[in-house]
C-alpha cells in the first residue's frame, strides 16, 4: 500500500494527538474561567488559537474534498469529531486511512517494513510494477500451502503487542531482504497474530517452499516463529492487478489490498455479478469477498459476531433516531432510506436524578432475527474513541450510529432479504459496551 510506513506514522500521531489533548482537556480550569476564555486569555494563546482554527478549517476542507477521490466514506465524521476530540487526532487518522487505501505500493527498506507491521495483522508491502508489465503475463500458481490467517483480533496498540512487534522487527527485516533477493518468486511478508501478544513472521513465495524455508530458518533468530507459505502471484503482479482494479471498480468495493493470501477484493454486498466476473477472469490471482463473506457462495461461511451480553447504565435511555432501514451495499449507512444522507444518530438521555458520565465513541447497530441471532454485518464504520458523555439529570446528547445491512449468514445470501428485523444499538462506555433494548426495524 502506498505510504504504508507513512500510514503507520500518522496513526501514531493520531494516538499522540488524542492522548495528549485528552489529558489536558480533562484537567480542571482555574476558578472563574471557562474553556473558551482560556483560548484567548493572552496574546500567545490567541495566536495559537487562531493558528489552530485555520488549520482546522483547512484540514476539514481537504478531508471532505479528498474523500471522494480516495473512496473514504463519511469524511464529515472526521470534521465533526475534531471538535469534541481534537483535530490533532482526527486529521492524522484520516491521513492514515487514506494511505492505507491507496492502490499503488512502494518498495520499503527493511527498517521501514518493521514499522509497517503493527498497522494490520497481515499487511504486505510490494515493489511497484515496472512500466510495461501487463496483466496478460500474470499466471496464478495453484496454491497448495496457503498462508494462515490471524486467529486473534487485529493488533490494538497495547504495550504487550508493541513489545512483540519490537522483538520481531529484526526478523521482519531479514525476511524482507531475503524476499527482495528472490523477487521472481517472492509474494508477501508480515505478521500472523496468534494472540494479543503472540505473533509469527510469515513469508510467501509462489514455489520452492522447502528451499526458501530452509534458507530462511538458517538466517532468522526465531526459526520456530517463521511461517513460509504459498501465494498465487508474485508481489509486482499483484500490485499491477490491484492498480487496475482500483480504477475499474471505483465506487463498487469497500476493501482492496494485498495481504497474506495475495490480492484481496472486498466488493459491496450487491456486487455478486462482478465477483463472478473477477473469479472467471483472474482465478486464483484474487481472493474475492462480497459483503462480509467469501465468494463464490460455496466458500461463504457465517461471519456474524456474537451479541454482547446485556449491559446497562441505570437511568440511561438509548433511542435510535429511525425505524426504517433500506438494504444496500456493505458498510453503507442505510437509515431513513437515503443513501446520500449522513449516518443517523442515537439519542442518549439521563432519566435519573444523578449525573451520568462515561467515555464513549461512535455507536454501531446490529440487526437480529426473531430468534435473537445476529444476521447483519457492518464493515463501514470508523473507530472513534474518547467522546466524553456528561449528562445532567434530564439532559440528552446524540452520538453517530453506524448500521450495515449486508448479511453475515451464508444461508441468507450476501444481502439481507426484505423483512422484519430488530435493531440493537451498541454504545461504547468506559471500555465495555452498553446494549440497548431491541427495536423493530423494517428492511425494504
Amino acid at each position: 500500500m502506498v505510504g504504508a510506513a507513512d500510514g503507520c506514522g500518522t496513526r501514531g500521531l493520531a494516538v499522540i494527538g488524542l492522548v495528549t489533548t485528552a489529558y489536558f482537556n480533562r484537567q480542571p480550569l482555574p476558578a472563574g474561567t471557562n474553556y473558551l476564555e482560556g483560548w484567548f486569555a493572552n496574546n500567545a494563546s490567541t495566536s495559537a488559537a487562531l493558528d489552530l482554527i485555520v488549520v482546522f478549517v483547512a484540514a476539514s476542507i481537504f478531508m471532505v474534498a479528498d474523500a471522494r477521490r480516495s473512496r473514504i466514506r463519511w469524511p464529515w465524521l472526521y470534521v465533526v469529531f475534531a471538535i469534541p476530540l481534537a483535530i490533532a487526532f482526527t486529521f492524522p487518522l484520516y491521513l492514515a486511512i487514506r494511505t492505507a487505501r491507496a492502490p499503488r505500493p512502494t518498495s520499503p527498506s527493511p527498517a521501514d517494513a518493521a514499522v509497517t507491521t503493527p498497522v494490520l495483522p497481515a499487511t504486505t508491502l510490494f515493489v511497484a510494477p515496472e512500466p510495461g508489465v501487463t496483466l496478460g503475463s500474470i499466471v496464478p500458481t495453484d496454491v497448495t500451502e496457503p498462508c494462515p490467517s490471524s486467529t486473534s483480533a487485529s493488533p490494538d496498540g497495547s504495550e504487550a503487542m508493541m513489545a512483540e512487534v519490537t522483538r520481531l522487527e529484526p526478523m521482519i527485516g531479514q525476511v524482507l531482504a531475503y524476499g527482495q533477493a528472490h523477487a521472481d518468486v517472492f509474494g508477501s511478508y508480515g505478521l500472523v497474530w496468534l494472540g494479543g501478544d503472540d505473533a509469527s513472521v510469515f513469508a510467501s513465495f509462489t514455489g520452492d517452499l522447502d528451499i526458501h524455508r530452509t534458507a530462511l530458518a538458517a538466517t532468522v533468530p526465531y526459526p520456530d516463529e517463521l511461517v513460509v507459505c504459498q501465494i498465487a502471484v508474485i508481489g509486482p503482479d499483484a500490485a499491477t492487478l490491484q492498480a487496475q482494479l482500483a480504477r475499474e471498480l471505483e465506487g463498487r468495493y469497500w476493501s482492496l489490498g494485498i495481504g497474506a493470501t495475495g490480492l484481496q477484493v472486498g466488493l459491496d454486498a450487491d456486487e455478486d455479478a462482478m465477483a463472478r466476473e473477477l473469479v472467471d477472469r483472474y482465478g486464483g490471482a484474487v481472493e474475492v469477498s462480497v459483503g462480509a463473506m467469501r465468494y463464490p457462495p460455496e466458500l461463504a461461511v457465517d461471519t456474524c459476531i456474537d451479541l454482547p451480553a446485556p449491559v446497562s447504565i441505570p437511568g440511561l435511555s438509548i433511542v435510535a433516531a429511525t425505524t426504517i432501514v433500506t438494504a444496500e451495499s456493505m458498510g453503507a449507512t442505510t437509515i431513513d432510506g437515503n443513501t446520500a444522507a449522513p449516518p443517523p444518530s442515537v439519542t442518549l438521555t439521563n432519566t435519573r436524578s444523578a449525573p451520568i458520565r462515561f467515555n464513549s465513541g461512535i455507536t454501531s447497530g446490529l440487526l437480529i432475527d426473531e430468534a435473537g441471532d445476529v444476521v447483519s454485518a457492518n464493515l463501514g464504520g470508523i473507530a472513534a474513541l474518547g467522546i466524553g458523555v456528561d449528562l445532567a439529570p434530564g439532559a440528552s446528547t446524540d452520538l453517530p450510529l453506524v448500521v450495515g445491512t449486508a448479511s453475515c449468514r451464508a444461508a441468507l445470501g450476501y444481502t439481507l432479504p426484505p423483512g422484519s428485523y430488530r435493531l440493537v444499538v451498541l454504545v461504547p462506555a468506559n471500555g465495555s459496551t452498553v446494549v440497548s433494548e431491541p427495536v423493530d426495524i423494517t428492511l425494504g
